[in-house]
């Protein structure tokens, strides 16, 4: 509605799950779901680009677990207190494991961390909001 005729549009939408039903996965935000939806409102898709793979998606989210488990354990003062030095270590080693065996192991946008798309608005057709 506030795009103007010819405007572009990105948007950078989190995705964390599996795709499944491919290519007809529409009714959340995956590639196909988001240009559907971008169709729905008058805009055409121009680019998606997918955010990391399986591998940087699973370090992240070990990444995530273990940066909760360093924080409880400091914040309750626990014995396992005593393992963040550890943690520490291994969430750094996770991160390069991740970004490599992305780069080694190349297994497209099965499970990503989000997508970038890129709209354009129609000149001539008017934007609606389904």
């Amino acid at each position: 509605r506030v795009l103007r005729p010819g405007g572009t549009l990105i948007v950078q939408t989190p995705f964390l799950y599996p795709l499944h039903d491919l290519p007809d996965d529409y009714h959340r935000w995956t590639a196909s779901g988001l240009s559907r939806l971008g169709g729905s409102v008058g805009l055409r898709l121009l680019d998606v680009y997918a955010h990391g793979g399986p591998l940087e998606t699973a370090a992240a989210l070990a990444n995530i677990a273990l940066s909760k488990c360093i924080l409880d354990a400091i914040d309750k003062s626990r014995a396992a207190a005593i393992l963040v030095p550890v943690l520490a270590v291994l969430i750094p080693a996770l991160n390069v494991m991740g970004w490599l065996g992305g780069k080694i192991f190349r297994s497209g946008a099965l499970m990503t961390l989000g997508y970038t798309t890129t709209f354009i608005r129609a000149e001539s057709e008017p934007a609606k909001w389904p």
